[in-house]
């Protein structure tokens, strides 16, 4: 391999360590650049008893709802297009269903948001109904794109199923 200083090494084995999230994934939806659409959270203080919606459906969004729930009081609806959770943690879907039995957050299953505007967004659930959620803040929490491109563009082969690598061609299995 060649530095970008023009030196050259050789290895049997590289390892690219850019992390896993990636660029995160969007919901393509009007009103999705305002500034109180966010994609992590780092630390719930600055959320103490806002309205919040966290939207998807894995580990990082029940995570970030339970957090900003008890920790910072806040206000929040769970938003999950589908019409039950399958790909969370054991722990994490007894904490949510606890919290769901003593109404500490709202869930929203089978819904999508498709508008988010200054102090609302839309929600359109699975059966046709609309509604109009209040909310200081968004957190978008569905995943990201992994950064295939990039590792192509730096001449790193590799099968994917599902945007995950499988194995790297020429590797020995």
């Amino acid at each position: 391999m060649e530095t970008n200083q023009g030196s050259t090494h050789e290895a049997h084995l590289a390892v690219v360590a850019i992390g896993r999230r990636g660029t995160p994934r969007r919901l393509n939806v009007p009103g999705e650049s305002q500034p109180h659409v966010l994609y992590s959270l780092a630390d719930p203080t600055p959320f103490r008893d806002a309205r919040i919606t966290v939207v998807g459906g894995g580990d990082s969004a029940v995570e970030a709802a339970l957090q900003l729930c008890y920790e910072v009081n806040a206000t929040v609806t769970l938003s999950y297009r589908r019409d039950a959770f399958s790909r969370i943690k054991p722990d994490n879907l007894d904490r949510l269903n606890q919290a769901i039995a003593r109404k500490d957050l709202v869930v929203a299953l089978s819904s999508e948001v498709t508008r988010i505007d200054k102090t609302s967004h839309t929600l359109r659930h699975a059966d046709g109904s609309i509604d109009t959620i209040d909310a200081d803040y968004l957190f978008v929490m569905i995943g990201g794109e992994l950064p295939t491109a990039f590792l192509a563009a730096c001449g790193i082969e590799m099968d994917t199923a599902f945007g995950r690598p499988v194995r790297q061609r020429g590797a020995s299995a």
